[in-house]
């Protein structure tokens, strides 16, 4: 009887154990809402308010080209697309500047709906936390920071590959400022938004004659999300995940095209 009841106990000690295993790796994707998922954030992310903010690793011009040619075949060609459908916004929007300027017509702001910006969970994981708000307003799934970390670290070369196998709206890439010039910027940043309905992210690196509400560190870069345009280019509407650790700074605002170039290093597109 005793034997019995042990195999019992040990068979449900067994279940109970797999059952917590199973809570465990289910609440690194979680769908959450806007309001329950602010609220779990309070209390668990590093508070240290800083002057300038780092996170995102920064490239030379020849390590950025030692990436374009390591990338995949289908990898460069889906970057081909996003080139021909960028210029195409651009042939199409200087056509609609010319037509808004005659007729006197004012500009309107293209924009991912309800978008929500997540905190960084610490003050240089801005990496791991614009890849975490891109999937949660495409998804509604909220993915762990540390989690995002451990696979991608601090490199924005590796964010479309983590975005791209978590969700199939949209395929991202990558590419560096090297490659684009302002209003280059503004269409590829456009066409994600406006056709494909979804965030994009960008690196910039503050110096102290920018004009941002903070510094980026050093040689690091600082990783913001991008949700919104207006269609003549005029201002960009960023979120931005670390500015709960800079005074003044609002977690979302807007800056006209010239003055986000000027700091823009690359962009996840």
């Amino acid at each position: 009887m005793y034997k019995s009841l042990f195999k019992v106990f040990k068979s449900a000690q067994k279940g109970l154990c797999l059952s917590i295993c199973i809570s465990l790796l289910l609440s690194c994707l979680i769908p959450i809402s806007n309001e329950s998922f602010a609220a779990s954030l309070e209390g668990t992310t590093d508070k240290k308010e800083v002057k300038s903010l780092g996170g995102a690793v920064l490239y030379s011009k020849e390590q950025e080209e030692e990436y374009y040619n390591g990338l995949s075949l289908k990898e460069k060609q889906l970057l081909k697309e996003k080139e021909e459908l960028a210029n195409k916004v651009l042939s199409d929007y200087k056509k609609k500047i010319n037509v808004k300027n005659q007729k006197g017509t004012r500009s309107s702001c293209i924009y991912v709906p309800n978008f929500f910006i997540i905190p960084s969970q610490y003050y240089d994981y801005c990496v791991p936390a614009s890849t975490a708000s891109i999937l949660y307003n495409i998804t509604n799934i909220y993915y762990q920071q540390p989690v995002i970390f451990y696979n991608i670290g601090y490199e924005s070369h590796l964010m479309p590959q983590f975005l791209s196998e978590r969700q199939s709206q949209h395929m991202y890439s990558y590419i560096s400022k090297y490659n684009y010039t302002c209003d280059g910027m503004c269409a590829r940043l456009y066409s994600t938004i406006a056709y494909a309905g979804v965030p994009a992210a960008i690196v910039i690196h503050v110096g102290p004659g920018d004009y941002w509400y903070y510094q980026t560190s050093g040689n690091l870069g600082h990783c913001v999300v991008v949700y919104g345009i207006y269609d003549d280019f005029s201002s960009i509407m960023i979120g931005d995940p670390g500015a709960s650790y800079v005074p003044d700074c609002p977690n979302y605002y807007s800056f006209g095209k010239n003055t986000v170039y000027a700091v823009c290093s690359n962009m996840v597109f």
